[in-house]
């Protein structure tokens, strides 16, 4: 429990998140005193037209790969929707990897535990570490989303490993953000921008620069989840406040709360 539980007492937080992952985050922002505003900046969906043709026959062959990889929470619910789609139930075989506390919490709600978890939670502490378990000649696949860096693919291909990607899920931007954004902004004075993807910041800034609001973005506290984001944000232009070392959310409300007691 915080020792100030009431530390983002009267301030108005911007969640960029995609609306169904909004709800928690919403709900501990006013746990905390916090008004929270949601404008999602991301929505996700299944692919269609050729992308979907192509991930369906690797999905169709998922049980001859020796290791099927995740990266993010997304990956494992829209792989599974295609499992249940074509009614393949995977091999026990097939050794699983992940990225992240959520994409390993979301795989064990299906049942299935990991063969590997990597020390950290971004893909440049994944590789070395997956690099040293695998086998000589075995096949993987990587579960992701359109996009999703190829990072992991090059390394290991890189290394000489069979690897192929499936993108189980079209990373899309809502309608009706810059109405929302420009609400946000105008209509109230928002004190902390949160940020958890590298593709949130960049259909921020496009709804930013289109609605002329970069001078009320400069008042705002600018939270980052992981180096890949804040690396976005800082190129983007913006001053990335706080960006906590546990990649999580209740690793941002540790942070938020030091800085706050520090600057309040």
């Amino acid at each position: 429990m915080s020792r100030n539980q009431l530390f983002l007492q009267g301030k108005t937080v911007l969640i960029t998140r995609e609306k169904s992952q909004a709800r928690d985050l919403s709900e501990t922002i006013s746990n905390h005193g916090g008004v929270p505003i949601e404008v999602p900046l991301l929505s996700f969906q299944l692919p269609s037209g050729q992308v979907k043709t192509d991930t369906v026959q690797k999905i169709e062959r998922v049980n001859a790969f020796d290791w099927v990889v995740f990266t993010s929470k997304n990956g494992v619910d829209f792989f599974f929707k295609f499992l249940q789609e074509l009614k393949i139930d995977l091999s026990p075989n097939v050794k699983i990897a992940v990225i992240g506390k959520k994409t390993l919490q979301v795989i064990e709600n299906y049942g299935y535990k990991p063969a590997f978890v990597p020390p950290s939670y971004v893909a440049e502490a994944f590789l070395p570490s997956f690099l040293e378990i695998l086998e000589s000649g075995e096949l993987v696949l990587i579960c992701k989303g359109n996009l999703a860096r190829d990072y992991i693919a090059k390394g290991l291909r890189e290394k000489g490993f069979e690897v192929e990607q499936a993108i189980v899920y079209d990373n899309v931007q809502p309608e009706g953000t810059d109405a929302l954004l420009v609400r946000a902004f105008r209509e109230t004075k928002v004190d902390i921008v949160l940020f958890t993807s590298p593709s949130t910041i960049n259909n921020f800034m496009d709804a930013i620069h289109k609605n002329h609001l970069e001078e009320f973005v400069q008042e705002s506290v600018i939270v980052s989840i992981g180096p890949v984001t804040t690396k976005r944000i800082e190129e983007l232009g913006l001053k990335v406040s706080l960006s906590p070392s546990e990649f999580t959310v209740q690793g941002m409300m540790v942070e938020l709360e030091k800085y706050f007691s520090i600057n309040s």
